[in-house]
């Protein structure tokens, strides 16, 4: 068994329930990602995330953009805890925040996030509901690197789901919750190893 010290740290950017989150959590406990959550970071308080990071043992921080008048000094406060961290790879699970220009060449090359919708079709908030209600015949999952674009980085792996006739938005949504929770630790395995860490 490789010894923590020995796998590559993430920092998790969560906002809310966290089911990305835990298929991590869940991914590093087995084994399948040859990695380790050294750091969960919510800008939410209620954020159910939180919850499950403490369950697993794993450090939290709530560091909430409510309290800062400007974004910049926001992603400043962000960066200074990420930093203290040093992380491999920083991981958006939900994040609900935009990341401005600085914080992401900060982190040039370091940063990636799961998007439900099979990129570029319905970047953006509200993606699976946007497709549902497009009457698309197809959707999915992306996960790609973040430039300061929205949902505009290079995409590492994605897979397309078919909307079925007549199905529900909940349906929908279960879905695309089931690919995302097997999509992303394989895409950060594939990171990873890419990037010989």
């Amino acid at each position: 068994m490789i010894e923590l010290l020995d796998k590559a740290k993430l920092v998790v950017l969560v906002s809310g329930n966290g089911s990305n989150l835990q298929a991590l959590i869940d991914a590093c406990s087995s084994g399948h990602l040859s990695a380790q959550i050294a750091l969960v970071i919510s800008n939410r308080k209620d954020a159910y995330a939180l919850h499950r990071a403490e369950k697993a043992g794993i450090p939290s921080a709530c560091i909430s953009h409510k309290e800062f008048k400007h974004r910049k000094d926001y992603d400043l406060a962000l960066e200074h805890c990420i930093v203290a961290c040093n992380p491999d790879l920083i991981v958006l699970a939900g994040f609900m925040r935009v990341l401005g220009k600085g914080f992401v060449q900060t982190f040039t090359q370091m940063i990636i996030n799961i998007h439900p919708s099979y990129l570029p079709e319905f970047p953006g908030l509200h993606a699976i509901e946007n497709a549902w209600k497009s009457k698309a015949e197809h959707t999915g999952v992306t996960v790609h690197w973040v430039d300061e674009g929205m949902d505009t980085g290079p995409i590492i792996v994605q897979e397309k789901i078919l909307i079925d006739k007549g199905e529900s938005l909940e349906s929908l949504e279960a879905k695309i919750h089931g690919v995302e929770h097997r999509l992303f630790p394989y895409a950060i395995s594939k990171v990873l190893e890419e990037k010989k860490l």
